[in-house]
């Protein structure tokens, strides 16, 4: 049985909800916008509170919907946004002054659906594969984490990019497998996105990974990430 988030029953939220309900006349607002008068039976945050949990009690912050409309702006699977609540979060941050930048870290083990997880979010974001850019430093496979000049190298070199990048775009992902927390730290991160997925003991293509120390280095980072109040959650079933 799926736990429920506490903030849903908060008296805060609780009451957020019944005003944006009577705002919106307990109508689909996007229904509206085709002529079409549906009862409204839940209200859903534009611009998601795991991404952006300033925003999660503003009332602009909320659209009223029935639950069919509600499910066409969610991708469960993944837990993103579809392309039509990509939409909708872009044009309530424009009305509200909200500029949407942001940089993610995608982190995990090969084959645990980091590629994926961007692929779905990207938009009209830009992504950058750090494995692979270190990788072409040191003229080694992907993953091969024997030259530490190298992700260091690799890792200000994103950095610089991603700066630049927030400024043409408003979502910078980059991919890394296991980094260290200074490299973390190094790129500042607004959110850290962790993949788990399925994964072998250890691949063929590469036999110097384990997994092991992956994953122990995996929750040190979700442990910094908690400390120091860098929002840090998994995609549903990863």
């Amino acid at each position: 049985m799926k736990k429920v988030d506490p903030f849903y029953k908060s008296k805060a939220w609780l009451q957020l909800r019944d005003k944006a309900l009577r705002r919106d006349k307990y109508t689909d607002q996007l229904l509206l916008r085709e002529g079409k008068h549906r009862n409204a039976t839940t209200v859903h945050h534009a611009l998601p509170r795991e991404r952006y949990p300033e925003y999660e009690l503003c009332l602009w912050n909320l659209v009223s919907l029935t639950d069919e409309t509600h499910e066409a702006l969610h991708d469960r699977q993944w837990g993103t946004l579809t392309r039509e609540g990509e939409l909708l979060m872009q044009e309530v941050a424009d009305l509200n002054g909200v500029k949407l930048s942001r940089l993610t870290l995608v982190i995990g083990p090969p084959k645990s659906g980091k590629t994926t997880y961007v692929r779905k979010n990207l938009g009209g974001g830009l992504a950058y594969d750090l494995d692979y850019i270190a990788g072409a430093f040191r003229l080694r496979g992907p993953h091969e984490e024997r030259d530490r000049g190298a992700r260091v190298l690799a890792n200000k070199m994103v950095r610089a990019f991603a700066i630049n990048a927030r400024r043409q775009t408003g979502h910078v992902f980059i991919i890394r497998t296991a980094p260290t927390i200074e490299e973390v730290v190094d790129l500042d991160p607004d959110e850290i996105v962790v993949c788990r997925g399925e994964y072998k003991e250890k691949r063929k293509d590469d036999e110097a990974l384990t997994i092991a120390p992956n994953m122990e280095q995996l929750e040190e980072i979700i442990a910094w990430a908690n400390d120091n109040g860098v929002g840090c959650y998994s995609p549903p079933g990863a």
